[in-house]
């Protein structure tokens, strides 16, 4: 269970302190548009993410986190957005390491009472500090430089306490953060659209005063809010098969040397219980996937000879299944994240469902009525949002997952809405589950006594 006791913002809009305390693993908050209920759960999933800059972003004053051992997180806005001032100083220009001597020129009293306005700290003001005491004739170094590491030397306790905080967090938590925003999908595949982009402005910055830090980012951001087809769906899922193939072909090649070397020893004996190992279904399910080492005489003539008599007679085969069954078994895993995915799916869609082949390793949508296939982009959005939610939960090899969601509700039925977080804590991932929404039927169910209204937690 995630040990996440209570998450606090004080100032956030500059107007509201929010506490939200977690008696129990899930909680459901419910408000009207305008409570800041996604920028609330912004904010959690960014400090549990470590995404400072995309936290500094939001206005607040200062946030905590306390965790069930009493371990605390606690820092301001201004450390925050000091810290990741020195951290793209640090990236634009290398710092040659002349905060030593920074240190023994420096009142650093009096440098802190000029540079830092409203406790942040002026740039413009460490320059003119610098040019004003003649500190760049003292100091061999571009006036630049100076500035760096003169804001480096400000921000040394800063950056202790980020690192305490770090150090904490990788800590306390040892489960995968899935955050599933407010979205809908686009129902176009992302190649049609074009990739997005954001492009770096080519043009000179200037170096110590950017309003605005113009880091590349040739790729689609991790939070966009728009998921564009169902590439990333599908792909999950040809990612399980391959996994299960390869586990089936390596499994038979490793069996087949391990014959040639018990032929040496000889095979044992023919138990009752080796016999009870081998159940039929397995042995067809096993067979078909190596299918390509063996001719269809051969694979049946075995799966014939599993529940005869005569199997007793057979030594080497017995022993060859058994090994099988033991890899098969032990790939077992693979094969019910599927099988799970599909049943839960299943509950969802409509006229259509999943079907998971094990003996070709295959996963199909078929329609009801008449078994013929459909594409997953001509499912319905609300049909691809669950889809695509379970992907995640069910398709990734996560043993535990911290599910943050914001207004599960969107594109969903009324009955959907009453299933849907129901069947996340159900499936032994969930170690932690936040929700906000403002629709009730989405805690019409078991997850009721956890439902409660965000207004109690501001201020």
């Amino acid at each position: 269970m995630s040990n996440i006791k209570k998450y606090t913002i004080r100032g956030l809009f500059n107007s509201q302190d929010v506490e939200i305390p977690f008696d129990d693993n899930i909680k459901i908050l419910i408000g009207e548009n305008g409570l800041g209920k996604t920028t609330i759960l912004n904010s959690l999933y960014f400090l549990l993410t470590k995404k400072w800059e995309k936290l500094a972003k939001i206005p607040f004053e200062s946030i905590e986190l306390l965790f069930d051992n009493n371990s605390l997180i606690y820092f301001t806005k201004n450390q925050l957005e000091a810290i990741i001032l020195d951290d793209k100083r640090q990236k634009k220009r290398g710092n040659i390491n002349i905060i030593n001597q920074l240190k023994s020129i420096l009142n650093i009293d009096d440098f802190k009472s000029v540079v830092f306005k409203n406790n942040e700290i002026n740039p413009q003001a460490v320059l003119n500090y610098i040019l004003k005491n003649k500190i760049n004739q003292q100091i061999v170094a571009p006036a630049g430089m100076l500035v760096d590491n003169a804001i480096r030397l400000l921000t040394d306790d800063f950056l202790l306490i980020f690192e305490d905080i770090n150090r904490i967090i990788d800590f306390e938590l040892d489960a995968t953060i899935l955050y599933f925003p407010t979205y809908r999908r686009v129902e176009e595949d992302l190649q049609n659209l074009g990739q997005l982009r954001r492009f770096q402005d080519e043009d000179e910055y200037n170096y110590l005063f950017d309003e605005e830090d113009r880091v590349p980012q040739n790729e689609v951001e991790d939070e966009i809010l728009i998921q564009f087809g169902m590439e990333d769906v599908e792909d999950r899922i040809r990612k399980v098969l391959t996994k299960i193939n390869d586990s089936s072909l390596t499994g038979f090649t490793k069996v087949t040397a391990e014959i040639l070397s018990q032929m040496l020893k000889g095979f044992p004996e023919v138990t009752d219980q080796s016999i009870n190992k081998l159940n039929k279904s397995d042995i067809e399910i096993i067979l078909n996937r190596v299918r390509g080492n063996l001719s269809d005489i051969e694979r049946n003539s075995i799966i014939d000879l599993v529940e005869s008599p005569e199997l007793k007679n057979k030594r080497d085969l017995v022993f060859f299944l058994t090994k099988l069954i033991d890899i098969y078994y032990q790939q077992r895993d693979l094969d019910n994240s599927i099988k799970n995915f599909s049943l839960v799916c299943n509950k969802y869609l409509v006229g259509k469902q999943l079907v998971f082949n094990e003996s070709l390793v295959q996963l199909d949508i078929i329609r009801t009525k008449n078994s013929q296939p459909v594409k997953m982009n001509q499912l319905s959005s609300g049909e691809k949002q669950i889809v695509s939610i379970f992907s995640k939960i069910y398709l990734e090899q996560h043993e535990k997952i911290i599910v943050l969601f914001d207004e599960p509700e969107l594109s969903l039925s009324i009955e959907w809405q009453k299933m849907l977080l129901t069947h996340i804590v159900d499936s032994k991932k969930c170690d932690f589950l936040l929700a906000v929404t403002h629709s009730p039927f989405i805690f019409t169910n078991e997850l009721k006594k956890y439902a409660i209204g965000m207004n109690v937690f501001i201020d």
